[in-house]
């Protein structure tokens, strides 16, 4: 995920909240990706 201009900054340890939320939205992010990348492959190569 790229940097964000006026973004607030990630949560710390002091918010574990917080901090599950962020890496959640990271994982559906990377997940997205995979999933955009398996369909492509199966156009490619079917």
């Amino acid at each position: 995920m790229g940097i964000q201009i006026s973004a607030k900054p990630d949560s710390g340890f002091n918010d574990p909240i917080g901090t599950r939320k962020q890496c959640r939205r990271r994982i559906e992010h990377f997940l997205g990706i995979l999933c955009v990348v398996g369909d492509a492959w199966e156009n490619l190569a079917g």
